[in-house]
């Protein structure tokens, strides 16, 4: 096995060019073979010493590899590195001045290089830059707040590298300024044991009032991976204290995957898991929250965004002071957003497992699993968007299932789905298209409606399957096509099943449905102020059992 080990012996003199090798760390911090051998031939390998005069550097030191064995004080002092140098540091560490680069390249594993006294200037070759050459232990006890800032300072459109297992404290917001790749290696980042008024553990902002500030991209291409933020469970000044996870605001094209935030404290009002805001082009990617103080993950005012396999457990605060807290999941002044593959619980307390509200243009949610046993808690709520498209959820809880507000020109649409709630659809109002189709509600209470619709131009219930406490209110619309049903076990409700009231109906079509066990007729149709509805509906093909009354076909 050759021997790649460099020393100071005597190196053949070769012509170099800093194109001649290209610097590579391996994931152990060993060189690639390749390049040690360049080295050894290269003819320009300088190990540095102990006294070295960085003020007079000898002419022939540029496009030079210069080996960092020593500690170097630069006494507050700016050196300048001649063109296309590559420190290569075997121990060597500077501290107490300026560092002018010129195209400088730096090989290092991850151990400490640079004091924090040490400003680095000029343009620099270097892709991968660790926290710990800045002083960062990763411990689990030292405060690395300090390094791993300065380590994101020296990044120039590259990465920035966590040691994989390892657990950095920090007792300050990690602060993001610019375009860069985290790769976090599926390290901790772990808020220091304490008590704090407001902070997040990694932010692309620095203003305290976040929501009130006018939009504008600041950072363009911003990637964080494979992290975890323990928020430690700290204490907190007051009731109104905010503490997120990761909060980025003012991005385009952001890349989140692989991100998980734990042990917030249940007792704050304020803060989130996972915050985005007036972003663009966003991809979020296996994200999981355990419980926040308000949302586990706010989308807030961005465009484009795209959320998949996401876990979320549990919102929980005192006291309900807004109706959206305590939401795992938040859209508002949202363009586009989809989300796909994502279980959210919350049992904890709340009002809504999930809540689609502000002024979203399109909402697409499929591959949902979204739960609660909390008797306050809602389902799935909507307010506002202009479409919303949901196929595949599974949805159970205590108290509505979906519910939507009073909001014009709206398009929803439920397919392929499970509803289990005391009450599997509210009330819908006021849109333009309701269309619901092989979709399973089942209500728990006995005594509340399955569904009450209204105000809507076109309503459609086909394939589904209502069981339950079921009572279908259909009045002020259009058009009505309910058609290949089955409603089943009405539980001594006195209502009828679904009742038209067709004030403004002009076509309605009724077939082929089944009633199982009621004790009511499944249909009721009202006339219009004394007018029949004459024609408008066709009713056709549907058998009913009334249980010991009998059977009503139509």
């Amino acid at each position: 096995m050759t021997d790649n080990t460099i020393n100071a012996g005597q190196f053949p003199t070769v012509a170099f060019k800093p194109t001649d090798f290209l610097i590579k760390t391996l994931s152990d911090g060993t060189l690639e073979k390749n390049t040690i051998e360049e080295f050894l031939n290269s003819g320009n390998y300088k190990i540095i010493p102990v006294d070295f005069d960085f003020s007079n550097i000898p002419p022939n030191y540029d496009n030079s590899i210069w080996e960092i064995r020593y500690m170097h004080n630069l006494g507050g002092n700016t050196i300048n590195l001649p063109e296309n140098v590559t420190l290569y540091f075997r121990g060597g560490v500077f501290s107490n001045g300026n560092i002018n680069g010129q195209n400088t390249s730096i090989n290092s594993t991850n151990t400490k290089i640079f004091n924090l006294d040490i400003n680095t200037l000029g343009t620099w070759n270097v892709y991968e830059v660790f926290p710990e050459w800045f002083g960062a232990l990763g411990n689990g006890d030292y405060d690395d707040i300090d390094a791993i800032n300065k380590s994101i300072t020296f990044v120039n459109n590259g990465k920035l590298v966590f040691t994989k297992s390892k657990t950095y404290i920090v007792s300050e917001s990690i602060k993001l300024n610019k375009s860069i790749f985290i790769e976090g290696n599926n390290s901790i980042i772990k808020l220091k044991t304490g008590t704090y008024d407001s902070i997040s553990l990694m932010i692309t902002t620095f203003e305290d009032f976040i929501f009130d500030n006018p939009r504008l991209i600041t950072i363009d291409n911003l990637k964080i991976q494979n992290l975890i933020f323990d928020v430690n469970n700290v204490s907190l000044t007051g009731v109104n204290s905010g503490i997120n996870g990761l909060f980025v605001r003012d991005c385009k094209n952001l890349s989140i995957s692989g991100v998980k935030v734990v042990n917030m404290p249940l007792d704050v009002q304020q803060g989130y898991g996972v915050a985005v805001c007036y972003c663009d082009f966003v991809e979020i990617n296996d994200i999981g929250v355990e419980s926040s103080g308000r949302q586990n993950l706010l989308i807030w005012e961005s465009l484009n965004v795209n959320v998949s396999n996401v876990f979320l457990n549990g919102s929980y605060s005192r006291d309900c002071i807004l109706v959206s807290t305590n939401t795992p999941i938040v859209y508002q002044e949202t363009k586009k957003v989809n989300i796909n593959n994502a279980t959210l619980v919350n049992d904890l307390g709340g009002v809504h497992i999930m809540r689609v509200s502000g002024f979203a243009k399109e909402v697409n949610i499929s591959n949902i699993n979204l739960k609660s046993n909390n008797i306050d808690t809602n389902g799935l709520n909507i307010f506002s968007p202009t479409k919303v498209n949901i196929s595949n959820m599974i949805l159970e809880c205590k108290n509505a299932g979906v519910f939507t507000g009073n909001d014009d020109d709206k398009f929803l649409s439920i397919t392929n789905s499970y509803i289990k709630a005391d009450n599997p659809i509210e009330t819908i109002t006021d849109m333009k298209l309701l269309k619901v189709s092989n979709t399973t509600m089942i209500s728990t209470n006995d005594s509340i409606s399955i569904a009450n619709v209204q105000f809507i131009d076109d309503v459609t219930f086909n394939d589904c399957i209502f069981d339950g406490g079921l009572e279908i209110k259909f009045f002020q619309f259009l058009n009505l096509s309910f058609n290949n049903n089955i409603v089943k076990n009405n539980k001594g409700l006195t209502y009828s099943m679904l009742a038209i009231q067709p004030s403004s109906l002009s076509k309605g079509v009724v077939s082929n449905n089944l009633g199982v066990n009621l004790t009511s007729p499944l249909f009721r149709i009202d006339v219009d102020n004394g007018v029949s509805l004459g024609n408008r509906v066709n009713v056709t093909g549907s058998i009913v059992s009334l249980g010991e009354s009998g059977f009503n076909n139509y």
